[in-house]
């Protein structure tokens, strides 16, 4: 879907980069689901991963319908899981799926419902969905739509809660901070002095004594 949005004739960088950044993100939770199977002794058994049937996007509305239908499957996937963790009396497994999976998942279906709906008011129509997914029973029912719905609020209390994680609260104004000028008269103080012990064939160090003295010399020449 990234590449085909990255053809000349589509150019779509937008949507190229998205889909690309999603698909690298998609595969790193793959990762990380596979690493603590190993770490544990388990065993990795791979399964063929299915293509869509379709090739041609048509534009950008109709692929963010199929991810978000894709989403949707993903999620359900990962509520299975977390099921068979409770069954089985796993709560590491649960605890990983829930802080590192399930949350980033909500989070991305939430914005991609979102901007499906803002986009279009009516339902997508069967032709443009995958007919890999056209077969798959609705993946959320009510009770775990409630739930997903109130994981995702919770998550938003968090952000909005931590001022650390504060990403939707009230921009803080910055702050104005003063800079004394100085630098302008200490160039020239210094200047004075070095070109007066130049002339004496004496070397010292300017400090604030010296500098204080040539000042006052330099207010009663120019200023007075």
């Amino acid at each position: 879907m990234s590449f085909y949005f990255d053809r000349d004739d589509v150019a779509l960088k937008n949507f190229a980069k998205y889909f690309l950044h999603h698909s690298h993100e998609e595969r790193e939770h793959a990762e990380k689901l596979m690493k603590p199977q190993n770490q544990r002794g388990g065993r990795i058994f791979l399964q063929d991963i299915k293509k869509p049937d379709r090739d041609d996007w048509e534009n950008g509305l109709t692929a963010m319908e199929c991810a978000l239908h894709l989403e949707k499957n993903v999620n359900q996937s990962l509520l299975d899981l977390h099921k068979l963790a409770t069954d089985k009396n796993d709560p590491h497994l649960c605890d990983f799926i829930e802080t590192v999976m399930h949350h980033r998942n909500l989070l991305r279906l939430h914005w991609l419902e979102h901007t499906t709906s803002s986009s279009v008011s009516k339902k997508p129509r069967l032709d443009q969905i995958p007919a890999a997914n056209l077969d798959a029973d609705d993946p959320l029912t009510d009770e775990q739509e409630q739930k997903a719905e109130e994981e995702r609020i919770r998550m938003e209390n968090i952000l909005s809660g931590n001022p650390l994680l504060n990403l939707t609260g009230p921009v803080q104004p910055q702050a104005n901070f003063k800079v004394k000028r100085r630098w302008d008269d200490d160039v020239v103080f210094k200047n004075c002095a070095k070109g007066i012990d130049e002339m004496k064939k004496d070397k010292r160090f300017v400090n604030d004594t010296l500098r204080s003295e040539f000042h006052k010399k330099f207010m009663e020449k120019y200023i007075k």
